[in-house]
């Protein structure tokens, strides 16, 4: 089976200060997604597929781009505020890219059979990219690693994840998006119409998954869904992969297999947490897990 990674690489990264996509981290200067392109790689990936705003290329192409070239197969998408799967009747000016789900809609003419996507900015480790290839060949879907919410927070402050509602076969029945998850006092809470305690043990998506093309056929309607609804504010809300997912799991009748996950996430959602992804990055490089030079 052919697989592609798509590194989801538009993001205005406004509470990091910059595009934290290209943010150096490694002992080389190396991104994030540097070292899980050389993961994916290490695993037997066939291609490499960023997304990316236009005014990043040249950034790319001098950094991440330059050292892959030659070495792995990879290819330039580009979000574009234009590219929606109907023609607006009148002009929608946005701040930021419409979104993760938007992200996958540009790249899906990339994909040839099995994919996966993630966020550019977030470090997932190597065994869990192993079990999404592995769950492609086996047939699988659509798969999602499942991580314990308490596990996936920033010490800068709150942040945004996709909560997984499972049915008693552990088959996600719902994804909730989340846009404030905060720890106060010991407690975690979210907050949305008021504030509300979590148990921190409740499994949220960190926006990487592995699926199969075939899955998406029906995206563009999805998309075109989301636009047409009544009472957006479409200068602002967001297409969120979650969303979109949970949209095509229903139309297709597909379950969604979560994979345990044991791998320490990591990444970058303030500029204070570059520190700390540093002194990790440093670590592992000094263990022996990855070289110096990744590329």
């Amino acid at each position: 089976m052919h697989k592609t990674l798509i590194f989801m690489a538009a993001g205005m990264g406004k509470r990091f200060g910059g595009n934290k996509q290209l943010a150096e981290l490694g002992p080389m200067g190396q991104s994030l997604m540097e070292y899980t392109a050389y993961d994916a790689v290490r695993l037997g990936i066939d291609k490499l597929v960023f997304v990316l705003r236009e005014d990043m290329e040249e950034a790319f192409l001098e950094t991440l781009g330059h050292r892959l070239q030659g070495k792995v197969p990879f290819e330039l998408v580009f979000q574009k505020e234009e590219d929606l799967p109907i023609k607006m009747p009148v002009k929608i000016t946005r701040e930021k890219p419409w979104g993760t789900g938007q992200c996958l809609y540009a790249a899906r003419e990339a994909i040839e059979e099995g994919f996966l996507i993630l966020n550019a900015d977030d470090f997932y480790g190597r065994s869990v990219l192993s079990d999404l290839m592995e769950a492609l060949e086996e047939g699988e879907v659509l798969a999602i690693p499942g991580y314990p919410v308490k596990n996936t927070l920033s010490e800068e402050g709150a942040v945004s994840r996709g909560v997984l509602k499972l049915n008693e076969m552990d088959q996600v029945v719902e994804i909730r998006e989340r846009e404030r998850i905060f720890m106060e006092k010991g407690q975690l809470y979210y907050e949305e119409h008021g504030i509300h305690p979590m148990t921190g043990v409740e499994l949220v998506s960190m926006n990487i998954w592995a699926g199969q093309k075939s899955m998406l056929k029906h995206l563009p309607e999805v998309f075109q869904v989301f636009l047409e609804t009544p009472g957006r504010d479409l200068s602002k809300e967001e297409f969120y992969l979650p969303l979109a997912m949970e949209a095509l799991l229903k139309m297709e009748e597909i379950p969604l297999k979560v994979l345990p996950v044991t791998e320490e996430w990591m990444g970058v959602t303030y500029k204070e947490d570059r520190e700390r992804v540093m002194e990790r990055l440093k670590a592992l490089t000094e263990s022996g897990v990855y070289p110096k030079v990744l590329f």
